[in-house]
């Protein structure tokens, strides 16, 4: 195998290395992101949870 075989060999596993670490990192994101918009929906309910309560003791 010459240099410029070893070179693209290497480079090859690095890119497909580079790869599976940013899908990996994608789906941590995508994780996340799902994560956050269970917690706003929970807020949400909280909120209006507090809201009606609220309303319903005549204080504001």
């Amino acid at each position: 195998m010459n240099d410029d075989q070893q070179y693209v060999s290497f480079d090859r596993l690095v890119s497909q290395k580079l790869s599976e670490q940013l899908a990996d990192a994608n789906r941590q994101i995508a994780t996340l992101a799902a994560m956050c918009d269970i917690k706003d929906a929970q807020i949400a309910e909280l909120r209006s949870q507090l809201e009606n309560k609220d309303d319903g003791n005549g204080n504001a």
